[in-house]
Formats: structure tokens, sequence, C-alpha cells
């Protein structure tokens, strides 16, 4: 789950990998 964190374009992956909540915060 690496190649998650290290595409900035894919913000809405981070909330599976950091957290439902915290990802969909920045993503907006």
């Amino acid at each position: 789950r690496r190649k998650l964190e290290d595409d900035p374009r894919q913000p809405r992956h981070l909330l599976t990998v950091r957290g439902e909540g915290y990802a969909l915060r920045t993503s907006r």
C-alpha cells in the first residue's frame, strides 16, 4: 500500500489507508 501514499493525485485512496474521515475532509 505504498503506491497509494506515493500518489498525491488520489487523495481518496488515503481514506482507506489512513481512515475514513480524515481524507474525506482534506479531499474536499
